[in-house]
């Protein structure tokens, strides 16, 4: 099995990790007004991204075994292509954008709150369960 990946950025830092990742489970934040982005992030078990603060992650692709969103308080998560084995699990809140432009996942689960938007483009297999409320939209 590969060995977990954990990469925190904090404050208004920017960082770019250009050299694909591998690994096996993944916790990925940024937070307060950090700036990260990933060329490629390849997981063979399951995948953390938090964004929070007027903090932005951008991931160029992503294929994992599960995933779970947390993107909260004017901050932005971008996602260019995404492969899901499984379920992908969403919060996203409080004037927050989450984006994927395209992949293929299992199912997804979820909600999308307090004037945020969340614009999933990538092909949902199964189910699509996560809940738009308070002024929020969720496209697929």
């Amino acid at each position: 099995m590969s060995e977990p990946y954990v990469k925190r950025l904090w404050g208004a830092n920017t960082e770019v990790v250009s050299n694909p990742v591998n690994c096996g489970d993944a916790d990925i934040s940024s937070s307060h007004s950090g700036h990260l982005t990933f060329a490629k992030v390849t997981a063979s078990g399951d995948v953390r991204l938090a964004v929070d603060h007027s903090a932005t992650l951008i991931l160029d692709e992503l294929e994992c075994k599960s995933l779970t969103v947390d993107v909260s308080y004017a901050s932005t998560l971008r996602i260019g292509k995404l492969t899901c084995k499984g379920q992908v699990t969403v919060n996203v809140s409080y004037s927050s954008l989450f984006v994927v432009d395209g992949g293929n996942v299992d199912s997804t689960t979820g909600i999308v709150n307090y004037s945020s938007t969340g614009n999933f483009y990538a092909k949902i297999a199964k189910n699509d369960g996560v809940v738009a409320q308070n002024s929020s939209t969720w496209l697929t």
